[in-house]
């Protein structure tokens, strides 16, 4: 079955994780993905209110919009942060 860091897009040059730490930090990275990606899209239906809503009301329905935004964002690949970090970490040998 494969696990979250399965398929993910990393940068080229850099060589998929081989060991259980490599795996380990990817994970890392791409939960770091993810939470920047949900911090942008909560600052992004903030200051964008949805129609008859007012823009500091952050209302529930602007809530789930950014959620849902960063879920699709995530599993489409992403915007390629996770792979960078993870390329730049394992070649300093953080993951070794």
């Amino acid at each position: 079955m494969p696990g979250p860091v399965d398929g993910v897009a990393l940068p080229p040059g850099v060589l998929p994780p081989a060991t259980p730490e490599q795996r380990r930090l990817l994970g890392q990275t791409l939960e770091f993905e993810s939470l920047l990606l949900s911090f942008l899209t909560r600052e992004l239906t903030a200051s964008a209110p949805l129609a008859g809503e007012a823009a500091d009301a952050g209302g529930i329905y602007g809530q789930l919009l950014a959620e849902q935004l960063a879920g699709a964002i995530a599993a489409g690949g992403g915007v390629g942060i996770a792979g960078a970090v993870y390329g730049q970490l394992a070649g300093r040998g953080e993951a070794s």
